[in-house]
């Protein structure tokens, strides 16, 4: 009867436990956390380089999420050359950011990890115009904005999938729980009937003037 108890006990346990999708979905907001918060930081203190003073009127700072101002949509001049082997430099002293955070989110969701490194590489193109003088400083945060918005609808609707992909999997989970649970509670009713067959019967009859009294146990 003890075992029974504990293992009930156990089997309400393991119901309660967060499920594997549940555990992934998890797993997967704390690493995009992580991995846009480390990201942040490290363009932050790029950005702050002196160096690089010369074009932060041009360019949107990490800290708006690279959005850029009006102004900055509507400046129409084109890089100097100074400015452009900055913004090359710059480019590249970035790409270690955005790296090292594409391969943390690559590790759990493989298919965000796809869409930022499409937006990636569509965004150096984008610097490459640039620097080439082949498009204004507004044509460029024009089209990052453009880029941005792009990349934020990919990302709702690959998300809306994600998270589609995991309830299926929680239902099917908390499914096979429940018909753990419920066939464990069969097999402690059918060995509390076995139990209660095999304990012995003893019959117990006192006597009183001229009538028997007994009792069965």
């Amino acid at each position: 009867m003890r075992i029974f108890f504990v293992g009930l006990a156990l089997a309400l346990a393991l119901t309660g436990c967060a499920t594997a999708a549940q555990q992934q979905a998890g797993n997967i907001r704390t690493v995009a956390a992580q991995a846009k918060e480390q990201m942040k930081a490290c363009a932050v203190a790029i950005y702050a380089k002196p160096e690089f003073a010369p074009l932060l009127s041009y360019l949107p700072p990490p800290e708006n999420q690279y959005r850029p101002t009006l102004a900055q949509m509507n400046q129409e001049t084109y890089p100097t050359p100074k400015e452009a082997k900055l913004l090359i430099a710059l480019h590249d002293q970035s790409a270690t950011c955005r790296r090292a955070a594409l391969e943390k989110i690559q590790n759990v969701v493989p298919t965000i990890a796809i869409i930022l490194a499409d937006t990636e590489i569509a965004g150096g193109r984008i610097t490459l115009q640039l620097v080439k003088r082949k498009i204004t400083w507004g044509q460029a945060a024009r089209q990052r904005e453009t880029l941005i918005s792009k990349t934020q609808k990919q990302l709702v609707a690959a998300g809306r999938e994600i998270d589609a992909d995991l309830s299926v999997e929680n239902q099917a989970e908390l499914a096979q729980r429940q018909q753990a649970a419920d066939a464990f509670m069969r097999w402690a009713a059918v060995q509390q009937m076995v139990n209660a067959a095999n304990r012995p019967v003893i019959t117990n009859c006192n006597g009183v003037g001229g009538s028997v009294t007994c009792i069965t146990h």
